[in-house]
Order: structure tokens, then C-alpha cells, then sequence
């Protein structure tokens, strides 16, 4: 029903929505959210009380994912603005890799999404973390020398 969502008209998800009896954190929704391309679509969803922080099976919010999704910059930036506006947490913590959505994108290279993290507050150094699943040894990993360079002026150091 909701691949409305996705690329259609926000008028089926608004119909649709009052006939979907899953709970708020289902893990259905974080799929729902992931392949959900319309901003006014998402709005329904949140408005609908779905939790903004819901998790996959592993424990990976929308901003989790949405760093390893092929989708235009601007598309990706705009949900993840739309679930931070709605309260959404940067510090929580996936099972995979124990690590926030600042690691997640770190570690996929996503600097468009890094830039607007620490802007909303994500914590650069994230000293409680595992030595490996901090957003400076994700960065470090791969090569992506620009986030480390954005991360060292956050405060992380090597």
C-alpha cells in the first residue's frame, strides 16, 4: 500500500495511513521511511506517530541507512533534516558495527550528511565509542580525507 510513499501521490499514503495497524516501532516503518522520496510523504508518516528513531532488525535508524542508499545528495540530506527536525537521535547506536548515523556516514563517505550531523549537534569524537567504530577511524578506513579533515575541526583526533 505504501509504495506510494516512495514516488507517488501523498494522497494514497494520506487514505492509506488510517487503515495500517503496525505499531509506531515496528521495523516495517524504517523501511517505509527509507524508500520514501517525498517530502510531504515522510511528513505523513511522522504526523501518522511514527517513531522517528525506528530501527531494522540490527538496529539501524533511517539516518543509519541512508548513508549507504543510492539516492541523490539533496533527496537524502532533506529526510534526514525532515527526522532530525522531528527529534530523531544522532547518538544511537547500531548492533553491526556499534556505531551512530555520524559513523555511518563517515565510514560510506556521505559528506553531505557528516556536514549536516555535526551542524545538528552529533558528537565528532564520540569518546565512549570502540576505537574502530568512531567517525574518524570509519573516514580513516576508507580514505575519505576531506571527513577526516571536517571531523579534526569537530575536534577528533587521530
Amino acid at each position: 500500500m505504501l509504495w506510494a510513499a516512495g514516488h507517488c501521490d501523498p494522497e494514497i499514503v494520506r487514505l492509506c495511513l488510517p487503515h495500517i495497524e503496525r505499531t509506531r516501532d515496528d521495523p516495517w516503518w524504517n523501511y517505509i521511511l527509507m524508500h520514501a522520496t517525498l517530502p510531504e510523504c515522510v511528513k505523513l508518516i511522522l504526523e501518522h506517530g511514527v517513531d522517528r528513531d525506528v530501527a531494522s532488525g540490527d538496529g539501524r535508524t533511517t539516518l543509519h541507512h541512508l548513508a549507504t542508499v543510492d539516492r541523490p545528495e539533496r533527496e537524502g540530506l532533506a529526510l534526514a533534516t525532515m527526522l532530525l527536525d522531528a527529534g530523531a537521535s544522532l547518538s544511537r547506536r547500531d548492533l553491526l558495527l556499534q556505531s551512530t548515523p555520524l559513523d555511518w556516514a563517515c565510514r560510506w563517505g556521505r559528506i553531505g550528511l557528516a556536514e549536516l550531523y555535526l551542524a545538528r549537534g552529533a558528537d565528532a569524537v564520540e569518546a565512549d565509542a570502540e576505537p574502530w567504530s568512531t567517525p574518524l577511524a570509519g573516514a580513516g578506513k576508507r580514505g575519505f580525507v576531506e571527513i577526516a579533515k571536517l571531523l579534526s575541526e569537530h575536534g577528533a583526533r587521530e
